[in-house]
C-alpha cells in the first residue's frame, strides 16, 4: 500500500511539471541580436577654457594615502614643474612621481571616469599617461591627485 501511494505521488509530480525550455519572455523578445562587437560610446575631451597649468610651480610636498598615509616633504628644495603651451612639462630634479627630464601634458576638462556615465566634467592634467585631478585649495596650494585610484598627490604652488 505505502508502494502504491508513493507511485501516486511520483506520477502526479511528474505529470504536473513543463518544460519551460523553449518559453520566451517578454524581455528576450524586444531584446536585438548583432554580430558586430559593442563598444562603449566615448566622451570627447574638451581642452578646458583655459590652461591653469601653464607656468612654473614648485613642488612642496607629495602625499601618499591609504597603506602609506605618509607625507614627503619637498619645501626645502627647489623642484620645479614648469608646464610650457607646447605641450610638454619639465620636472628639473627627481622626487617619488617624476624623474627631472621633459613629459607630455594635456590639461582638459572631461569625466574623471574616462566614459560617460553622467558624472560631472573634472579639470584634468595628464601627465604622460596619469590622469591627475586638478584640484586649487584654499591655502594657495594646487593639487594634482592620483587619490582617486590610490595613487599619490602632488601639491605645487605657483612661482
Amino acid at each position: 500500500m505505502k508502494k502504491l501511494v508513493l507511485v501516486l505521488l511520483m506520477l502526479t509530480t511528474f505529470v504536473s511539471c513543463t518544460s519551460d525550455d523553449n518559453s520566451v519572455t517578454p524581455d528576450e523578445e524586444t531584446v536585438e541580436q548583432t554580430t558586430e562587437p559593442i563598444t562603449p560610446p566615448t566622451e570627447p575631451v574638451e581642452p578646458a577654457q583655459e590652461n591653469l597649468m601653464l607656468g612654473e610651480w614648485k613642488l612642496v610636498y607629495i602625499y601618499t594615502p591609504f597603506s602609506a598615509n605618509q607625507i614627503t616633504d619637498y619645501s626645502m628644495q627647489n623642484i620645479t614643474y614648469e608646464f610650457r603651451d607646447d605641450g610638454f612639462v619639465v620636472v628639473s630634479a627627481d622626487n617619488l612621481i617624476h624623474d627631472t627630464g621633459e613629459y607630455p601634458y594635456t590639461f582638459t576638462l572631461e569625466s574623471l571616469g574616462g566614459t560617460p556615465n553622467n558624472e560631472p566634467l573634472s579639470l584634468i592634467t595628464t601627465i604622460e599617461g596619469n590622469r591627475f585631478l586638478y584640484q586649487e585649495r584654499s591655502d594657495g596650494l594646487t593639487r594634482l591627485s592620483l587619490s582617486y585610484i590610490d595613487g599619490q598627490d602632488l601639491f605645487l604652488e605657483p612661482l
